[in-house]
C-alpha cells in the first residue's frame, strides 16, 4: 500500500513539474524539484535539455546522460560501453540503456570495442 501511495505521489510531482509556469521569485519549481529527489528523483530535472533524449531512452537514463554533460543522444552511438561508464553519475542500467539505443542504429559488426 505504501508503496503504491509513493507512485501515485510520484506521478503527481511529475506532472507539477511538466505544468509549472515559473514565477520569478515564487520558488515553486525548487520545492518541487527538492521534493521530487526526496522521492527518488522522478521526472527531468531540466526538460528542456533532455528534450532530445525523450523517447530514445527512459528519463533516469536520459537524465543521467544529460548531468554528465551530454547535449544530444546521437553522442552515445560514437561511445564505448567504457566511455559511458567512465562518465560522472552513469551506472550499468543507463549503459545498457545506451547500449539498446545504440543497437537500433549500428551494425553490430561495426561497434566499438568494449
Amino acid at each position: 500500500m505504501a508503496q503504491t501511495n509513493k507512485h501515485k505521489m510520484q506521478r503527481d510531482i511529475q506532472e507539477s513539474m511538466m505544468s509549472y509556469k515559473p514565477d520569478l521569485g515564487s520558488g515553486g519549481r525548487e520545492a518541487v524539484m527538492a521534493l521530487s529527489k526526496a522521492l527518488g528523483g522522478v521526472g527531468f530535472s531540466n526538460p528542456e535539455a533532455c528534450a532530445a533524449f525523450r523517447g530514445r531512452l527512459p528519463a533516469r537514463s536520459a537524465e543521467a546522460f544529460v548531468a554528465a554533460g551530454l547535449d544530444a543522444p546521437e553522442r552515445l552511438l560514437f561511445m564505448s560501453k567504457k566511455e559511458m561508464a567512465a562518465l560522472p553519475g552513469i551506472g550499468a542500467a543507463a549503459v545498457r540503456d545506451a547500449e539498446a539505443y545504440k543497437a537500433r542504429f549500428v551494425p553490430t559488426g561495426s561497434q566499438q570495442a568494449t
